[in-house]
């Protein structure tokens, strides 16, 4: 959010917004403080295991059974996808989130490979986009 924020035409709207409505409610010219935080907390925070699997977890839900079957198929991580919990390792080993990262990335490219050959619903190629843009974006090589 603060990325796409400070990249826009605008980077200081939320500042600018707020700083009207202080006016109007009178506060300028008094001693305040505004904390930034219940606006940037608005939005919520998804680390990448969680977009990763979140994206594959909708892939599965709106793919029918014959696609569903053939993405499962493809999924080598063990994970089933069903929660939206976070896997349990010692999140203070950097080995085990580079394997625990590693391991999801490989089943969303995997997913997008069977979706390749595949005619797509309108429903399972926006989730299909999702997919390959969280792979795209929140993962380095």
């Amino acid at each position: 959010f603060r990325e796409r924020l400070r990249r826009s035409d605008k980077p200081d709207r939320v500042f600018e917004i707020s700083l009207e409505a202080a006016r109007a409610a009178g506060l300028v010219g008094h001693k305040r403080v505004l904390d930034s935080t219940p606006l940037y907390d608005a939005v919520a925070t998804m680390d990448t295991i969680t977009l990763i699997r979140s994206a594959i977890r909708n892939l599965l839900k709106v793919a029918d059974s014959s696609l569903r079957d053939s993405l499962v198929r493809v999924l080598t991580s063990g994970d089933d996808y069903a929660s939206s919990a976070k896997p349990t390792i010692d999140w203070d080993d950097t080995d085990a989130q580079i394997e625990l990262i590693d391991s999801r990335a490989k089943d969303a490219y995997a997913c997008l490979v069977v979706l390749e050959a595949t005619e797509l619903t309108p429903e399972v190629n926006q989730a299909a986009h999702l997919l390959a843009t969280v792979v795209g974006q929140d993962l380095e090589q």
